[in-house]
């Protein structure tokens, strides 16, 4: 056997051996923690007037902290149909602490209906139960002025509104897939501000309605709609064109550096040989 292939021969048994070496590391995922949640309370509008509200209070038992959430969905008690689907507000669960969660739905029509109660706490799935009750439809005056501005995946909200004191902001209109939380606004004067950060699915170009309602469920505003158009950022917009025009920057100079060489190398001289010419004999 010659000195390469036995060299060879080594290389190649230290990688088998590498390779079975690698094949059995062990790796070990630990956890560290427990996630769970306890439902402290929970009061709701047995017989509601236009308005159906939830509020909970969620303790996390857990010994980390998590971000919570609640959904209702809601059913209609006579075809057993899901005709809605509601969310809170996302709240910071601390570890041993509670967390207040409300949920608010706005029926289209008088009659009974079920809700059906979920926490979502650090990305698990807690069942509450279901909820009957009853709603009262009646015509609300509609005293309240709403405007809707997006800013980013977030929805600014304004609200007017003389003498009133608390309002609830619910989304009567939004595509599948996509969270879009009620919000409770507590009124300091006549006019109040306030953010709403929603989830959407795969982002394209969607409509949300928005409504307020007062407390009591009597007056609302008029259904505010807003078109979502994701604002992006300087680098999103204008990176292709950044690259694009690097690539020609880079591509224009090495063409001139190309033209330059070739040109010196044109300018080198040959060295010139002279003949001497021979003689003639006489």
């Amino acid at each position: 056997m010659s000195r390469k292939s036995a060299l060879l021969h080594v290389i190649l048994v230290l990688s088998a051996l590498s390779i079975l070496a690698v094949a059995q590391v062990e790796v070990k995922v630990k956890v560290r923690g427990e996630i769970g949640g306890v439902v402290e309370y929970l009061n709701y509008t047995r017989n509601a007037t236009n308005l159906f509200s939830a509020v909970i209070s969620w303790y996390n038992s857990a010994s980390v902290n998590c971000r919570a959430r609640a959904r209702a969905d809601i059913i209609d008690a006579s075809s057993n149909e899901t005709v809605a689907t509601v969310w809170s507000e996302e709240k910071i669960a601390n570890a041993g602490a509670s967390s207040t969660l409300k949920l608010f739905w706005l029926a289209p029509r008088e009659g009974d209906y079920k809700a059906r109660i979920r926490i979502y706490h650090c990305q698990e799935i807690f069942e509450v139960g279901e909820l009957e009750f009853h709603v009262k439809a009646l015509s609300m005056n509609q005293t309240i002025k709403l405007e809707l501005k997006e800013e980013g995946e977030k929805i600014k909200a304004r609200i007017r509104w003389k003498g009133g004191r608390k309002a609830f902001l619910v989304p009567i209109s939004y595509p599948m897939g996509w969270v879009f939380p009620c919000a409770e606004v507590k009124m300091s004067g006549e006019e109040e501000e306030i953010e709403i950060r929603y989830e959407p699915s795969v982002f394209q170009r969607e409509s949300v309605t928005y409504i307020a309602v007062s407390e009591d469920g009597k007056q609302s505003s008029t259904p505010v709609m807003l078109l979502l158009e994701r604002k992006r950022g300087f680098l999103e917009t204008y990176g292709m064109y950044l690259v694009l025009t690097a690539l020609l920057i880079s591509l224009t100079f090495n063409v001139k550096h190309a033209v330059k060489l070739a040109r010196k190398k044109r300018k080198i001289k040959r060295p010139a040989f002279k003949s001497k010419r021979r003689r003639k004999r006489s």
